[in-house]
């Protein structure tokens, strides 16, 4: 038997290992579009741009004598009646159990000259071009944006960054966005947000400003935060469910009996609904019970998604367990642990190293509690 994975992200790495550990001793190939062996890209907008670590200490254990590693090629089609994927290169891999965590690809604005940061050489290129005079503009004030801002103070820039919505709020909600905004413009960030209308003046495909609400930006790099877009393209005409907002899967990451999913790729069933949850710590555990699922079938454990997610910016580690961003203060805003009940069932920390265990266990008993539930 013969499975591949689809995909060199941490999701991908992690089915691999998975399947070793459930005993799968069958021939495993792992397909990468990037040249690079699996790495983990969460360092790569913090300390790898910041230049305050390199990028080879963002690799992942390696994979060589678990899987045989096809890099710098990228999937193209699939087809499911031959059961192969077809390669960027001309070749073909043959499947009989498939996982597929191809991640998801940055949201462009579309205009010559703008960087993208998800992988390795978008980051390590960027730092090659913030030089203490670079006048810096960040397109985006998400959670990806501010750590790109974080790393340009790190660096002596001062960058400014634009969003038509309020920073962080859809992902922290306006309590903890309200307080990181304000952490963020204590350490010299300036931040246009919210704007109603954004131009960007490119000449001779070269960008030379931002205008925001008519407030004109010179801009010697500019850089996009705008969001991703899950990398389905490849699946078209595949009869999978995928669209481009995921790949839809059941609880234990399948898609078919021979096919599983794991990661920013998946629409994963949550509360109901399918949604996405591009987040580090869904993608690993995503990625174990859908290499479980293929090895397993009905008898693996299905998956329940328990929220978890962070971001270090501005010399602050936040926090939050929640699908859903809070609404309105904490219960009390001078607790160590900060929860959101009353229907919400939220608990984050800002600023402090809470375990991952115990944010959870706090989680799942608000989750338990009160006749909403």
């Amino acid at each position: 038997m013969e499975i591949v994975v689809v995909g060199g992200s941490a999701a991908g790495a992690t089915a691999v290992r998975s399947l070793r550990a459930k005993g799968f001793d069958g021939a495993i190939t792992l397909v990468g579009d990037e040249a690079e062996a699996p790495y983990s890209r969460v360092p790569l907008s913090k300390q790898v741009l910041a230049g305050t670590a390199v990028a080879e200490s963002t690799r992942l254990p390696a994979l060589e004598d678990q899987a045989v590693l096809r890099t710098g090629t990228a999937a193209i089609r699939l087809d499911q009646d031959r059961q192969v994927v077809v390669l960027a290169d001309g070749t073909e891999a043959h499947y009989d159990g498939l996982v597929i965590a191809t991640g998801a690809r940055p949201r462009r604005l579309g205009v010559a000259g703008e960087h993208g940061l998800r992988t390795i050489e978008d980051s390590l290129r960027l730092h090659a071009q913030l030089t203490p005079d670079t006048r810096v503009v960040i397109v985006g004030a998400g959670v990806l944006g501010m750590e790109i801002a974080s790393s340009c103070l790190a660096l002596g820039i001062r960058p400014t960054l634009v969003d038509k919505q309020p920073p962080l709020r859809r992902v922290f909600g306006d309590w903890i966005s309200a307080r990181l905004t304000q952490a963020a413009a204590d350490a010299g960030a300036r931040i246009l947000a919210p704007v109603r209308r954004l131009r960007i003046d490119v000449s001779r495909e070269r960008i030379r400003a931002v205008i925001a609400d008519g407030c004109r930006i010179r801009a010697d790099v500019l850089i996009s935060a705008i969001g991703d877009v899950p990398a389905t393209e490849w699946l078209a005409g595949s009869g999978l469910p995928a669209s481009d907002n995921g790949l839809e899967v059941d609880n234990r990451g399948r898609v078919t009996d021979r096919i599983t999913a794991a990661g920013d790729v998946t629409l994963s069933p949550v509360g109901g609904a399918l949604r996405r949850l591009p987040h580090w710590t869904h993608a690993i555990e995503q990625a174990q019970v859908a290499a479980a699922a293929l090895v397993a079938g009905d008898a693996a454990a299905p998956y329940e998604p328990l929220p978890y997610y962070w971001t270090e910016q501005f010399g602050r580690k936040t926090t939050l367990c929640a699908h859903t961003a809070p609404i309105g203060p904490p219960d009390d805003h001078n607790a160590e642990i900060l929860t959101w009940s009353a229907g919400q069932a939220v608990v984050g920390a800002l600023n402090h190293k809470a375990p991952v265990g115990r944010l959870r266990r706090l989680h799942a008993s608000l989750n338990s509690e009160g006749p909403h539930r």
